[in-house]
């Protein structure tokens, strides 16, 4: 499994803002978002963390935004296998990861 499989949109939020966790309902918000409006905030958390990202493309040829600690190093956090969701009708698939 890739590394940006193993964090979710709630590890990057609490990087991103200095281990506070997200508002009752706020990472819902990004569902209600396309890809590219959600790849943007995920792009803008990414640099508030300091973590990278990598773009992905998605069997449906949409770009989806990966993103992790370091992607040249293992899992330090054994955080869940959450990242790289794709969202449709407001359900969470799993993403591309490998």
């Amino acid at each position: 499994m890739a590394i940006e499989c193993s964090y979710s949109f709630k590890d990057l939020y609490r990087a991103a803002h200095g281990g506070k966790e997200p508002k009752a309902g706020e990472l819902r918000l990004l569902y209600a978002l396309s890809q590219q409006e959600r790849n943007r905030i995920v792009m803008d958390w990414a640099r508030m963390a300091a973590w990278q990202t990598k773009e992905r493309k998605g069997s449906d040829g949409i770009s989806y935004l990966a993103f992790a600690p370091s992607f040249g190093e293992e899992n330090p956090c054994g955080a869940p296998p959450f990242i790289n969701l794709k969202i449709t009708n407001s359900k969470t698939d799993a993403g591309i990861c490998g």
